[in-house]
């Protein structure tokens, strides 16, 4: 048993192993939603790449916004692939309880702010590739680049909302179903 200091002269007794679990599920669980919102993401736009670089002739369409879109499956690939690694080990730490991984290991840290980097570099080079369609601006692969480019320009705005919803206190989507259950014939009698 722990002792928990709440107020100036209360003090409140739980198991130890406990707080520390609810913390650690439900720190595991916000990462591994956000990470597979971004493997989601990152999947249906790879789909997207794929689909219309292949459906688009090059003599119709040619120049850089056709090169970027040819370097920029592979990127949406990698980051498919480097998503699905990331939510694999999260599950795995998440559903193995270790007392050395409390926490996630600073290297998600390090490996998000690098996928974040790569992410709007990927979105800058997107706008520059968007501003360069001479040849290409009237079909499918301009408009592929024009939705995706409007896309995660709100995109920060929507995820910014949610954080700022979560942090204020309210309830959020994740807590909504988390009902404890309660023993009825007890709760009757």
């Amino acid at each position: 048993m722990a002792t928990t200091e709440i107020g100036k002269d209360i003090k409140l007794e739980v198991p130890l192993g406990e707080i520390d679990f609810r913390k650690r599920k439900q720190t595991y669980h916000t990462l591994l939603l956000s990470s597979q919102f971004f493997l989601t993401n990152h999947l249906v736009w790879m789909i997207a790449y794929l689909v219309v670089f292949n459906k688009t002739d090059k003599s119709s369409c040619a120049g850089p916004l056709y090169n970027f879109v040819e370097f920029g499956r592979w990127v949406l690939l990698g980051l498919f692939v480097f998503d699905a690694v990331v939510v694999t080990a999260l599950k795995y730490l998440h559903n193995h309880p270790d007392p050395q991984h409390d926490e996630p290991p600073n290297i998600f840290n390090i490996f998000s702010i690098v996928e974040t980097v790569i992410t709007f570099g990927f979105w800058v080079g997107s706008i520059f590739a968007i501003s360069e369609r001479e040849g290409c601006t009237d079909n499918s692969l301009s408009a592929m680049m024009w939705a995706y480019v409007i896309c995660y320009a709100f995109l920060p705005c929507g995820v910014s909302l949610c954080y700022c919803n979560l942090l204020s206190g309210s309830r959020s989507p994740t807590t909504l179903y988390n009902v404890e259950q309660v023993n009825v014939s007890q709760s009757i009698m």
